[in-house]
């Protein structure tokens, strides 16, 4: 079963099970810690305007670079044939369903599975629907939920060699859209996050000292 899933892989990316697995492990990664904690570093350090600034020119670099490996290598090394190939396979429909499907009869396990399982499975049925939606659904949904690398390679229809005209327009108008969702997301939250702290923080750190002060020998 593995010599035939690895060889469905090469055959759609280009590339072996093994070493996709590392790549799409470490594009992920680096992903989440430049969405999350230093996006966030960013909103309290710049704030919201300038931090979009700043994010939005690291996300373009960062982007850029992963489009010259990706035309350089022609490996589909984020399996972007394999997400249009499952946009209408049986097979990979089915396989998502029943993964998003699945539940334990002890609770703790259902909760660790859906965190672990169920949402990232949910985050691939939604770049599926959007994708059998159209060009103009799945450029919106690609672009939040991944990253204008993604949809720039996704829209070049496995072309390789430099970007023309019609891929920069792609790259740049999703890069801004990207990196907007996540300004205002994180802008957001952060501001809730101040505004409890304002509120809750003082006394639940006078509560916490006095209790500490009781339980002290």
């Amino acid at each position: 079963m593995l010599k035939r899933i690895n060889e469905k892989v090469k055959e759609h990316t280009g590339a072996p099970l093994w070493l996709l697995t590392f790549v799409r492990g470490l594009y992920q990664v680096v992903d989440w810690l430049f969405d999350n904690p230093l996006y966030v570093a960013a909103i309290v350090y710049f704030g919201p305007v300038k931090a979009f600034v700043v994010m939005t020119l690291a996300s373009a670099v960062l982007n850029s670079l992963y489009l010259l490996i990706y035309q350089r290598t022609g490996i589909d090394w984020l399996g972007i044939s394999a997400i249009k190939t499952a946009a209408l396979a049986t097979e990979e429909r089915s396989i998502i369903g029943r993964l998003w499907n699945k539940r334990f009869r002890f609770p703790p396990f259902t909760w660790i599975y859906r965190v672990l399982v169920a949402l990232p499975v949910a985050v691939a049925k939604i770049i599926l629907w959007a994708i059998n939606r159209g060009h103009g659904t799945a450029f919106l949904v690609l672009s939040v939920f991944q990253d204008s690398f993604v949809t720039t390679a996704y829209f070049r229809h496995g072309k390789t060699g430099p970007l023309d005209r019609s891929d920069w327009k792609i790259f740049l108008t999703s890069l801004v859209i990207s990196n907007i969702y996540w300004t205002v997301r994180w802008g957001v939250i952060v501001e809730i996050a101040i505004a409890l702290w304002k509120r809750f923080g003082a006394p639940l750190a006078e509560a916490a000292s006095s209790l500490f002060q009781y339980l002290a020998p």
